[in-house]
């Protein structure tokens, strides 16, 4: 009897201990509860409602709602039964829930009833949602658009700051559009055939700072005009084929500009006073009787961006500048601020007169990084080296300023040796050549020790260059 009555002692401790973890995590704030919630996936949220008296309304008012509906691999859990349930999950949430504000919503999810996920959205917009992240699927594997409708109230949100849409499906604007607040726009997968759209977009977002227009098509448009007083970063992704149009651009507070994929016949651009970061990654030419005519047109871009920093530039750039009137480059004007330039290389013939005139004008560079786009074989036409450097080319006055040289997914290819060696022969003041090894090459894999051996052997015009290995 002693021994029991010690050990029941022990036990009521012990619970008094379990008592005092439980009153302290009750008496949590609201606010606490809701933001410790926030991480977890919606219905684990809603699972918690069941821990206790004190958590069963907690998850009606969790700023943070994300919610995805996937098809599983297991065709019972794919029913319509299941599809169901999922629908009356989320009605329920909705009526359940309170009026209390929405911070951000994401729905990932196949466009099964238009209606539902209608209700959905307006749900979230009239708790003066600050975030949406829509990613909305075909209900079918064909690769087709969906006539699926995005409701109106979504256009009027009055406290919207960002919105992400990934949707396949024809994007029409209602006749109201007003985002007061809206600072981050990011578009994907639509198909617009309203060629006002983007200016009307545009003109009712007053205080918008990041654009994004991605893998979007442009059905019978020819022209594309992006203007806005207080857009800070642009990224203009293909497929933009307008092979007949142009492409307008007037945001002179832009720091940031993304343009790849594209392929236009115009640009007519506003210059960029305050630009930082520039990619410029052109589409590939299918006809070559095109390739002087987009190069006039890049050569416009080129001089409208002289202000850049940062400059990301494919070869198929250069390819398209090298076939154009060679006095246009010559037209180009200086850029002063160039610091670091990346050149995504594809074609060895590319690298040539364009690319050495972009060196001359840019005297701060300091930093030049070639990343090969393409796991090369051995190039056994040694044709391609009478386009690298052009006879009588100074290339000394484009390298003055240069101290970092770096080599990445290097193969060992004998035009990549070849173009190490012409940099290491001018660049007088490097400081360190970075060369970092491509993982899929075979080539280099078999004959690693001997091309580190050929790298070391070359003449430097820079006694303080270190070569680096990685």
């Amino acid at each position: 009897m002693v021994k029991k009555k010690k050990l029941l002692e022990g036990i009521d401790k012990m619970m008094v201990g379990v008592e005092e973890e439980e009153d302290r995590i009750s008496k949590l704030s609201d606010p606490l509860l809701r933001h410790f919630l926030s991480f977890l996936p919606f219905k684990r949220i809603v699972a918690t409602s069941v821990l206790a008296k004190r958590w069963r309304f907690v998850w009606n008012s969790v700023p943070i709602l994300k919610i995805q509906h996937l098809l599983s691999s297991d065709p019972a859990k794919d029913s319509d039964l299941h599809i169901k349930q999922f629908v009356n999950f989320m009605d329920r949430m909705f009526i359940l829930r309170d009026l209390s504000t929405i911070k951000y919503f994401s729905l990932l999810t196949y466009i099964e009833d238009e209606y539902n996920i209608n209700s959905w959205i307006s749900a979230v917009i009239k708790r003066k949602v600050e975030e949406i992240d829509l990613l909305l699927l075909p209900n079918s594997d064909v690769y087709y658009y969906s006539p699926f409708l995005i409701p109106s109230s979504l256009f009027t949100s009055e406290s919207l700051i960002k919105l992400s849409m990934v949707v396949r499906v024809v994007l029409n604007l209602p006749k109201y559009v007003h985002f007061p607040k809206l600072k981050l726009l990011r578009l994907m997968g639509a198909r617009i055939n309203d060629k006002y759209f983007i200016e009307r977009l545009l003109s009712n977002c007053p205080v918008l700072e990041d654009l994004s227009l991605d893998s979007c098509t442009w059905d019978g448009i020819d022209d594309l005009c992006v203007s806005s007083p207080t857009l800070k970063r642009l990224c203009i992704d293909g497929p933009l084929m307008l092979p007949c149009g142009e492409i307008k651009i007037n945001a002179p507070l832009l720091e940031y500009l993304s343009y790849t994929h594209f392929l236009v016949k115009k640009h007519v651009l506003q210059s960029f006073p305050v630009l930082v970061r520039a990619q410029i990654h052109p589409a590939a030419v299918t006809s070559e009787s095109s390739i002087p005519e987009q190069g006039s047109s890049l050569i416009k871009l080129l001089g409208e961006i002289f202000n850049v920093k940062h400059l990301y530039v494919h070869d198929r750039l250069f390819k398209a500048l090298a076939l154009t009137d060679g006095g246009l480059l010559l037209k180009l004007p200086m850029f002063h601020n160039l610091s670091h330039l990346v050149v995504i290389w594809s074609y060895p013939s590319s690298i040539d007169i364009a690319l050495l005139r972009l060196l001359q004008i840019s005297p701060k560079l300091e930093s030049l990084v070639f990343h090969n786009g393409n796991d090369y074989q051995s190039n056994k036409d040694d044709s391609w080296k009478l386009n690298i450097v052009p006879e009588g080319s100074n290339i000394v006055s484009g390298l003055e300023h240069l101290k970092v040289l770096e080599f990445l997914e290097f193969c060992g290819d004998p035009w990549e040796m070849y173009v190490i060696e012409m940099f290491l022969k001018n660049a007088r003041f490097l400081q360190r050549l970075t060369v970092k090894t491509s993982y899929r090459s075979t080539l280099l894999r078999k004959n690693r020790l001997q091309s580190t051996t050929e790298l070391l052997m070359l003449p430097r015009a820079s006694s303080s260059c270190v070569i680096k290995f990685s």
